[in-house]
């Protein structure tokens, strides 16, 4: 499979690609790659596992998903079992597993949800036992991060599998549910797979759960969000020696407390509409009045910097007028 067409920038004066349509521009970008991956291959110059996991990337997001799935289940492992022995550095000639996380997330995104669960079946069945060596190329690329530190990487595939979020409605709201029920239980599946396997659950997994227990009506489990969130701290930058539960920026660190102080909020609804008037003077619910409060004291300084980071404000660490209407009150 070649690509349709050879990409050419409209731009006679830039040899940049000037469209005025993101899609468009996707395609032509991965388009680009395709041409990269199919020239490389031609004159027996072989492209890394680096390579492929940019390449799948930009397929996904072009939404080229027949293309995606023949690269890698055709081109990538003939490719790779065709690299010379004796080529420099044959450790970046592997598949690692983050390759396999893009693949098998843009299956999942794309509602492919059994060739999703395919590609993880096969990455836990043959791909992970033999990453897991030690004298494995993964092993050896990655020694100089803590033990604990690569068996979160090799975890992750494990949070790629299930998308949880259902797509939004032709009008552009939200469903209702927001979400699948049948993807939110096997994530907690993988979940569970993960720790029988021994594996350490990376940041990529903590998003995701925090939804599940702070934000669905059949798991919402505060207690159990907490216990997620306990060992998440300070974005990478701001550490000397990261731990594999932190996030990369303040962004995603604003999304979990954004979450936590919902699902406090969602855990003070139901405590309201089960007690009644005898909510006022529960203990239970004086608990979760003052998990509002902490969380959302611990979210302003995070959020304020997170929006350095991008360039508009987003609804994944901001709040309703209601919300804050009801925060406010609980400060009283």
């Amino acid at each position: 499979m070649k690509p349709a067409y050879m990409p050419q920038s409209t731009s006679t004066g830039s040899k940049t690609i000037d469209v005025e349509s993101p899609a468009h521009r996707a395609k032509l970008i991965a388009q680009m790659g395709l041409a990269m991956l199919y020239s490389s291959l031609q004159h027996k110059e072989w492209p890394t596992d680096y390579f492929y996991g940019l390449l799948l990337g930009l397929l996904a997001r072009a939404q080229m998903i027949d293309e995606l799935q023949h690269v890698f289940t055709v081109v990538m492992p003939a490719a790779m079992s065709s690299v010379p022995a004796d080529i420099l550095n044959p450790l970046l000639y592997e598949t690692g597993p983050l390759v396999w996380v893009t693949a098998i997330q843009a299956m999942s995104n794309n509602s492919k949800f059994d060739l999703a669960k395919q590609w993880f079946d096969e990455y836990r069945a043959d791909v992970l036992p033999k990453l897991c060596e030690q004298s494995s190329s993964f092993a050896k690329r990655w020694s100089k991060l803590s033990g604990q530190s690569r068996l979160a990487i090799l975890a992750e595939p494990y949070y790629a599998a299930a998308q949880i979020t259902r797509p939004l409605n032709t009008d552009g709201t939200s469903p209702t549910p927001w979400y699948n029920l049948q993807q939110v239980e096997w994530l907690l599946e993988l979940d569970q797979l993960r720790e029988q396997d021994k594996l350490t659950r990376p940041f990529e997994g903590v998003i995701p759960l925090l939804q599940v227990f702070t934000h669905t009506d059949e798991y919402l489990n505060v207690d159990k969000a907490e216990a997620l969130i306990k060992n998440v701290g300070l974005p990478y930058s701001d550490t000397k020696e990261p731990q594999v539960t932190q996030p990369e920026n303040y962004f995603k660190l604003a999304w979990c407390y954004r979450m936590m102080v919902d699902g406090h909020l969602n855990m003070f609804l139901q405590q309201k509409k089960k007690l009644g008037t005898a909510f006022k003077t529960d203990s239970g619910v004086a608990k979760t009045k003052e998990r509002i409060i902490f969380w959302f004291k611990k979210l302003d300084p995070v959020r304020t910097k997170a929006l350095q980071e991008i360039s508009e404000d987003d609804p994944r660490i901001s709040f309703t007028k209601e919300q804050l209407i009801m925060i406010h009150k609980l400060f009283k």
